[in-house]
């Protein structure tokens, strides 16, 4: 007896997202970015690029930039736990489809102690993958 094993893929239309008004992508960019536009040439974003720095390295290398980033955000410094420690929020960039491949250029130089988050929301289709199927044959 050999176990033959399928796997079949459901693809939901775009239509049934959301009653049809808009498409998986297009409520990431209305939600997540909140109609942000490109820091480059002004177009809607639909990409972001926001860099982390660990705070024991940030503040060696630079405490004037701790000051200056707790001064402009009401005396707090922002800070996000990541499962490699504590980190500073230091920067947030926004890119349209074309100026995107740009700013993943600049992401890619960040320091070695930066980590950089690079968000493009979701594909363009949602596949879901149904249960398998057992079937006997030779």
């Amino acid at each position: 007896m050999a176990v033959k094993r399928q796997r079949q893929g459901k693809t939901y239309h775009l239509k049934t997202f959301m009653g049809g008004q808009m498409t998986p992508k297009e409520a990431h960019i209305k939600y997540a970015f909140g109609g942000r536009a490109c820091d480059k040439c002004g177009a809607p974003a639909e990409v972001c690029v926001r860099t982390f720095g660990d705070i024991k390295e940030v503040s060696r290398r630079s405490p004037q930039f701790l000051l200056q980033l707790a001064r402009e955000n009401d005396g707090q410094v922002p800070m996000v736990d990541f499962t490699y420690g504590k980190f500073v929020a230091m920067g947030r960039a926004y890119a349209c489809k074309s100026c995107e491949k740009e700013l993943e250029v600049e992401a890619a130089k960040a320091p070695s102690w930066c980590l950089v988050e690079i968000d493009k929301g979701p594909k363009e289709t949602i596949t879901e993958q149904v249960a398998t199927q057992l079937s006997e044959g030779a």
